[in-house]
């Protein structure tokens, strides 16, 4: 009697001791990621005490065009090879379908509804907004940036106006750029100055010119669809451009299908509409000039009206012949930028100084639903690349949900650099601990916002593996599409109507929890 009481105590001892470690787990993990999600937590040591911070923007640069994330052509094999060798995040998503609304989120932390920053030319950030390189230039930091002169998508007055030591803006996207930030932030280490280095590049955004070399994915021809940047109107102003141009331009306007400059081009157009074509050549440039706008920009505008409007979508090998040059871009930048960064970091004397992140604002649409360009809110735009070097850090695959704005507390958490705001995003480091390969956080909430409505009108709540597409009415958001993305990647099925508690259970976990008041 007394052994089997003896055997009964240590079995409810034994029981008690693995609830105990469950709850201590427990606690631990949903605890510790929600204070994260409301506070920057800040390491007490930094793992890399005055790292040097160089992050890279591959503007428009789709996950889903990476062999590394599962694409059959070969377009990226020195990036690729870069993310098996470390840090490699399999499911990092964008906040925005838009430039402006994803670059204001990394440098915050914030998604697009909290920063407010939604409209070209025309949104500031807000003052009472924490910003990256302020944070990093008050510890110490040189902050030097990289990025196009006069770009309302990368607002040098209203946003990137504070907390930067430098804007470097001389020869943006030319050859040699890379070679120059890469000389500047060598320069820095030798003179003793941590620095924090942006580096943007469009190069794979359209129009996609590859200019005399040879095409590696198709064999198609399209004489529309100019190949070269001397094959675009520039410098004649032909009457075959003079009529194209007004006749699309009042299309465009009437439908009101551009929000950048808008204003700008209905000036343009309404100088020459009602000109003779031999008074229209004159009229145009000084239109142009009047509105600054620089011919440059104007060449690029107009190839997109080859592109998006001139084009046949519903003509596979058009868009498919796209797609290829779109590819063949990204292939052209891994051999040159790409491999310039590779090298540069792989062969540097202070490796062991340096955090390298890479990754993009958005991805690229070819007609998967229905539009061209990035305009919509589906995985081809928004799941981006995620790549990382940092000092001490193990090669490892992260198949945990990541963000945009999660760079923002794992700059800092990596730094050491203590902060109390508020964000939206919560640091990486957690996800690259050894124990976190055991675990799948799938209860993480992902939210997009849309730039065709106004930033806000539109969200997108992606919790594993479903994804849900919502529009705002009054204080609510009413679910119209629902996907299960690990069934159906492709989003092809909505299966809201048999699952519309779903669909509103997620929404109501972001009014309750992710909503700011």
């Amino acid at each position: 009697m007394y052994i089997t009481n003896n055997i009964r105590m240590k079995v409810i001892f034994g029981v008690l001791i693995l609830l105990n470690i469950i709850s201590i787990y427990y606690l631990f993990r949903y605890g510790y990621m929600q204070r994260v999600a409301k506070m920057v937590q800040q390491s007490q040591k930094p793992l890399c005490k005055d790292c040097h911070v160089l992050l890279i923007s591959l503007d428009t640069l789709g996950a889903k065009h990476l062999p590394c994330y599962g694409y059959d052509r070969d377009t990226a094999p020195n990036l690729c090879a870069f993310a098996k060798e470390n840090i490699f995040f399999e499911k990092a998503y964008a906040h925005s379908n838009d430039t402006l609304l994803s670059h204001v989120s990394i440098f915050t932390g914030l998604y697009p509804s909290n920063h407010q920053v939604l409209v070209p030319n025309a949104d500031a950030l807000s003052r009472n907004i924490p910003f990256l390189p302020e944070i990093l230039q008050h510890h110490g930091y040189e902050t030097v940036f990289y990025m196009p002169p006069n770009d309302d998508y990368l607002p040098i007055d209203l946003v990137y106006n504070r907390g930067i030591t430098e804007i470097n803006t001389d020869g943006y996207d030319s050859e040699n750029y890379f070679d120059k930030a890469w000389k500047q932030l060598a320069d820095n280490n030798k003179a003793g100055k941590k620095t924090f280095l942006f580096f943007h590049t469009y190069y794979v955004h359209d129009p996609y010119f590859i200019e005399d070399r040879p095409k590696l994915y198709t064999s198609e021809i399209f004489l529309d669809i100019p190949l070269k940047v001397k094959d675009v109107f520039y410098p004649h102003f032909t009457k075959a451009f003079y009529e194209f141009f007004v006749q699309e331009l009042e299309i465009a306007m009437k439908q009101r299908q551009f929000g950048f400059r808008t204003e700008s081009m209905k000036n343009v157009f309404n100088a020459i509409k009602d000109k003779p074509f031999d008074e229209a050549e004159i009229a145009f440039e000084k239109a142009l000039e009047s509105e600054n706008i620089s011919k440059d920009y104007f060449t690029s505008f107009y190839y997109t009206f080859f592109y998006f409007y001139r084009l046949d979508k519903e003509d596979f090998s058009q868009v498919e012949y796209l797609k290829s040059l779109y590819d063949q871009k990204i292939h052209e930048l891994d051999e040159t930028l790409l491999a310039k960064v590779i090298q540069a970091v792989n062969s540097s004397s202070f490796k062991d100084k340096l955090v390298v992140i890479i990754t993009a604002d958005h991805g690229e649409a070819f007609m998967e639903h229905g539009s061209l360009s990035h305009s919509t809110l589906h995985e081809e735009i928004l799941k981006v690349p995620l790549i990382m070097y940092m000092p001490g850090k193990q090669a490892i695959t992260v198949k945990d949900p990541v963000q945009s704005v999660d760079l923002f507390p794992t700059v800092l958490d990596f730094l050491g650099i203590s902060s109390t705001y508020a964000l939206d995003g919560v640091s990486l480091l957690p996800f690259l601990n050894s124990y976190t390969i055991f675990r799948e956080n799938r209860n993480r909430l992902i939210i997009i916002d849309d730039k065709n409505k106004g930033g806000t009108q539109q969200k997108v709540f992606l919790k594993i593996p479903w994804k849900v597409f919502s529009l705002k009415e009054g204080d609510n958001y009413i679910p119209y599409e629902l996907f299960n993305i690990e069934n159906d990647p492709d989003e092809k099925n909505n299966v809201l109507t048999s699952n519309m508690n779903i669909a509103t259970d997620i929404i109501q976990s972001y009014k309750r929890d992710y909503l700011r008041k």
